[in-house]
């Protein structure tokens, strides 16, 4: 597990990773020794600061040209491909919404990845579970 302090929403959580992620990840702090921050960004006087929002815009662009993929590719399109692989797995939703740092279940947000699953019993205990909390939270 890597736990990520103040990200989206300046919030912490724990994200599972992959052994061949977790391999890679290895390999990189034995070769960079990193400081701080698992990836380092340069201010422009060159001093070492946390990663910024740009250069991860960067990075995820430079990927981008090496691939044949001809659709967009986002930092938050990738958030969104992570979250729709983990509901293909079977991670239910409460802990999706814990991994990405959601305080409220969006339900169209996590409807429209998946609308095969309308018809299951995925797509009713999630309706379900959103409109109970939306009427409770406005009950309250």
């Amino acid at each position: 597990m890597l736990h990520i302090r103040e990200g989206k929403g300046k919030k912490d959580r724990y994200v599972p990773l992959g052994n061949m992620l977790c391999r890679g990840l290895k390999v990189y702090i034995e070769n960079e020794h990193p400081f701080n921050w698992l990836f380092n960004g340069k201010s422009d006087t060159g001093q070492l600061q946390q990663f910024s929002n740009t250069g991860v815009q960067w990075i995820i662009r430079q990927a981008h040209l090496k691939t044949a993929i001809k659709k967009q590719v986002t930092s938050h399109i990738l958030r969104h491909t992570y979250a729709t692989h983990l509901l293909e797995m079977g991670t239910d939703i409460i802990s999706l919404k814990e991994l990405l740092g959601h305080t409220d279940i969006e339900l169209p947000w996590y409807t429209y990845m998946l609308p095969d699953w309308i018809n299951t019993g995925h797509f009713v205990l999630l309706t379900n579970y959103t409109l109970q909390n939306k009427s409770h939270e406005t009950s309250v």
